[in-house]
């Protein structure tokens, strides 16, 4: 009896190390498969790390309940494509009556008050920000340096939101223009993924089609295509907050490998090979914003930027007619102008620096060719060795103040505002400290 005890524990004992030995071997397969990949090793960390989306992290944490995702809280917008309510089950509280961001939106110009709209993505949207009882950066230093000749109070609104790019920020201003004694455009990052795109500039995000697919019930596959997703959400923040997917890339191949097909199983809809009768709507999508005239890539290059700069001239072009000052910046990446701490390094990894530098230069030429107010933000953190960027591209609060010195700075060169000195000339020297 005792030897056959003995057997089977040493049995068991051969097939545990053969297991074991096993998933070593598979460890060390996969770890040289991303080294060959990349060309340097990575950690799975740090590659969960440069997946991160700061923006949506922060909304999703103000939702009502952990059951509530950020996408739970998106409702079409008859002219703004998506926005976010603060009502329902899954509203935040952070959204305002127009379901935008912060302050409401005055439906009329307010006495002695400089009302100021930011409009672009989510860094636009982060450096305002819910202003409603505590007041943004900027906001804060043009009324404590710009008010006394012409305004007693300025106002900042928040008009930038996760995804967006033009023409969002063209249309919002068309909406709220009558209010308004300036416009600013802070973006760059969402409309140079378009600039090599297959599909017109003006394709909007997958946000919108993610709330369209929640919202219309004529997409019959919208249950199974939102469970999809909120799976591959919950994958991505379980192995995000586990130490074995930080350190296996065995462990990291079989979540990313989950994620990979469930992504797929969300959006292959969006790429219909035929239309029948359950994809006909989303079909109808494609088609609508696909090319109709053949061009070759740099064609499609050279067209997608002339968009973008379109956007730009059209906006300045009403400022101009409605006297409303403008200024359009370019905002930073982490491959661009700053010397990066070694989680910076990985974000930037997520752009095209090479392409962004390009379109930057393109935009930057407008102002000496057409007189459009373009300048660029890419080096407002060349002297910062510290960390700025929590992602590809969002920055934290040192980096909003530090943005919101230079905007001011440009507020008063290229819109000749007057300005109090009394400590504004050396602010953003005392940040930096």
């Amino acid at each position: 009896m005792a030897s056959k005890v003995r057997k089977f524990v040493l049995c068991l004992s051969l097939v545990l190390a053969g297991f074991v030995l096993a998933l070593l071997f598979a460890e060390l397969v996969v770890t040289a498969y991303y080294v060959a990949r990349e060309g340097k090793y990575t950690s799975p960390g740090s590659r969960f790390a440069t997946e991160r989306n700061a923006y949506v992290e922060v909304a999703r944490d103000q939702t009502p309940t952990k059951s509530c995702n950020y996408g739970d809280s998106l409702i079409l917008h008859p002219y703004l494509a998506f926005v976010q309510t603060a009502l329902g089950a899954c509203g935040v509280g952070y959204a305002n009556s127009k379901s935008l961001i912060g302050k409401v939106f005055p439906d009329r110009p307010l006495p002695r008050t400089g009302i100021i709209l930011i409009t672009g993505g989510s860094v636009a949207a982060q450096f305002t920000w819910d202003n409603r009882k505590q007041e943004s950066p900027l906001e804060r230093i043009l009324n404590a340096e710009f008010t006394g000749k012409q305004f007693d109070r300025f106002i900042v609104l928040n008009g930038g939101h996760g995804a967006w790019k033009q023409p969002n920020q063209y249309i919002l201003f068309g909406l709220y223009a009558d209010v308004l004694a300036g416009i600013i455009t802070l973006d760059g990052f969402n409309e140079h993924y378009m600039i090599n795109a297959t599909q017109r500039f003006e394709l909007p995000a997958n946000n919108f089609f993610q709330a369209m697919e929640r919202q219309d019930s004529r997409v019959l596959t919208a249950p199974l295509k939102m469970a999809a997703l909120k799976l591959e959400a919950d994958l991505y923040r379980f192995a995000s907050s586990h130490k074995l997917f930080q350190v296996s890339n065995l462990a990291y191949l079989v979540v990313d490998a989950a994620r990979s097909y469930l992504r797929r199983k969300a959006s292959q809809a969006f790429k219909p090979k035929k239309i029948d009768e359950e994809d006909w709507l989303k079909a109808s999508y494609v088609k609508m914003f696909a090319f109709n005239d053949e061009m070759k890539p740099p064609e499609r290059k050279k067209w997608a930027l002339g968009q973008y700069e379109k956007y730009l001239r059209l906006m300045h072009a009403g400022a101009q007619a409605m006297g409303i000052h403008s200024l359009f910046l370019i905002q930073p990446i982490p491959g661009l102008g700053k010397p990066l701490t070694a989680r910076e390094t990985e974000f930037a990894r997520k752009s095209d620096s090479r392409l962004y530098k390009e379109m930057a230069e393109h935009l930057l030429a407008l102002r000496g060719k057409k007189g459009v107010p373009v300048y660029s933000l890419l080096d407002s953190f060349k002297n910062e060795p510290r960390e700025i960027y929590q992602d590809a591209i969002h920055v934290n609060k040192l980096g909003n103040e530090i943005m919101a010195h230079r905007i001011a700075d440009l507020i008063e060169k290229a819109w000749g505002w007057p300005r109090k000195r009394t400590g504004a000339q050396d602010a953003a020297g005392k940040i930096n400290k």
